[in-house]
């Protein structure tokens, strides 16, 4: 198996977002912070910085250590979550997904980082990152022991 047809695997189990419409929010919604990137483009990006590329990507994806999603045939990245400009995965998203992403699916967790957080005072926790990554992370926590009833 080669290394991109590992990426396309780990991706494969994320065919989330089939709706255009949904995509294009998307789109908007992380626009400010980055925007979204091909998978492949970030696999590439990697290489260029002395990483595995296709291989590392795949291995952050199916450990569930970086957003991810799937539309047309396509794994899909915000890239807020990394740093710059090796693409490392930032600290404050890391913990943020280590907490959710036993309560979330990956669809759910690219829409939880864009949508208005009532732990945050309606901010929504893409905003937080940077500026406030304590509270990013209690909020992460409470909805973790929200989902789990």
């Amino acid at each position: 198996m080669t290394a991109k047809e590992l990426l396309e695997q780990a991706g494969r189990p994320v065919a989330l977002f089939a709706d255009d419409a949904v995509f294009v929010s998307l789109l908007s919604a992380y626009r400010a912070t980055g925007g979204l990137v091909r998978g492949e483009d970030v696999a590439q990006h990697m290489t260029r910085h002395g990483n595995d590329g296709y291989i590392a990507l795949a291995r952050l994806i199916v450990a569930g250590d970086v957003l991810h999603f799937r539309w047309a045939g396509t794994v899909w990245l915000p890239l807020f979550q990394f740093n710059r400009p090796a693409l490392d995965v930032r600290s404050e998203v890391s913990k943020v997904l280590s907490e959710l992403r036993t309560v979330m699916d990956a669809c759910e967790l690219t829409l939880w980082f864009v949508t208005p957080n009532a732990w945050m005072g309606g901010r929504k926790p893409i905003e937080m990152v940077s500026s406030s990554p304590v509270e990013l992370y209690s909020a992460a926590r409470a909805d973790r022991f929200i989902s789990r009833g």
